[in-house]
């Protein structure tokens, strides 16, 4: 199995505090569309930035994979499997328990493709890890 990196990662690199070698690959890495949109968004604010994001993503070259759940508004057509959501329910309720007040939907739906596909979840989010390891999940923490 292989690793599905949160976007924590990419800024992580871009800011100096993660070294690429220091990414797990033995398995391979991935991402769902939602990582490669949040990085995209961060354009909106700062285009230079963007560009340096997506970089990263490039250099690291995950293997994209569909969602498990699809969510309107957050998931496009044909980027998400038909599944009944339920790991995604438990995991965004459990990110809500320990963080309230912030839209987990992100969150949920990365973690929840990490769990469905088997992969460990790369990430410095410290309330996605405690959710994700809450669900019976394995996570590789960064700092």
């Amino acid at each position: 199995m292989g690793y599905m990196l949160d976007t924590s990662v990419f800024n992580r690199i871009l800011q100096g505090r993660l070294a690429l070698e220091a990414v797990p690959y033995d398995g391979g890495i991935f991402v769902t569309q939602i990582q490669s949109d949040e990085l995209t968004k961060t354009g909106a604010k700062d285009e230079q930035r963007m560009k340096d994001l997506l970089a990263v993503l490039a250099t690291l070259g995950p293997m994209t994979i569909p969602t498990e759940t699809g969510v309107v508004g957050y998931v496009k057509i044909g980027e998400f499997k038909i599944s009944s959501g339920v790991k995604f329910s438990e995991i965004k309720a459990a990110m809500e328990r320990i963080q309230p007040k912030k839209d987990h939907t992100n969150d949920a739906l990365i973690a929840e493709a990490a769990l469905l596909n088997g992969h460990t979840l790369v990430s410095s989010d410290k309330a996605l890890c405690a959710a994700f390891e809450e669900i019976g999940g394995k996570v590789y923490r960064i700092a």
